[in-house]
């Protein structure tokens, strides 16, 4: 379930086509990132996913990337406070933590 929203959410994000019945939150960072939320309950809780693409000006193998062209978007899921995240979707293949 988690790859195929990543992969609905990165089609979203990089590739501007929407996704099939679901209803993804579009919003930048301060820093102009995008970020797609989606809001899911699983046995009563209320769980976050969040979607963010790869900030080019980190200084970090991703930041790297993703400044000379990478496609890098990742996957934090987030549970009352606790925050974690899942994988990353790099180029159109998913990298599960």
């Amino acid at each position: 379930m988690i790859e195929q929203l990543a992969r609905l959410a990165y089609s979203e994000m990089f590739e501007n086509t929407p996704a099939e019945g679901i209803e993804f939150n579009h919003s930048y960072t301060m820093s102009g990132l995008a970020r797609i939320t989606l809001f899911h309950t699983h046995q009563g809780k209320r769980i976050r996913f969040m979607f963010l693409e790869q900030n080019p000006y980190k200084n970090s193998i991703y930041g790297n990337r993703a400044k000379k062209g990478a496609k890098i978007m990742w996957t934090i899921v987030k549970r009352g406070s606790i925050e974690r995240w899942l994988g990353r979707m790099d180029n159109g293949v998913w990298y599960a933590k």
